[in-house]
């Protein structure tokens, strides 16, 4: 099964928005945690469709 936003969001401890927004409006979030959503992302291989944004 491919990994989800859901997926990257529970392990990252955080809100699935926060992760959303990681990928598309990384000013709003510290870079902290965009580093750790962005990492955990990575490890799960998550591919994000651009046409979903």
């Amino acid at each position: 099964m491919e990994p989800t936003i859901q997926d990257v969001a529970r392990q990252a401890n955080v809100s699935v928005s926060t992760v959303s927004r990681s990928f598309t409006r990384p000013e709003l979030v510290s870079e902290r945690t965009r580093s750790r959503v962005l990492s955990i992302a990575q490890k799960l291989n998550l591919s994000i469709s651009r046409s979903a944004t």
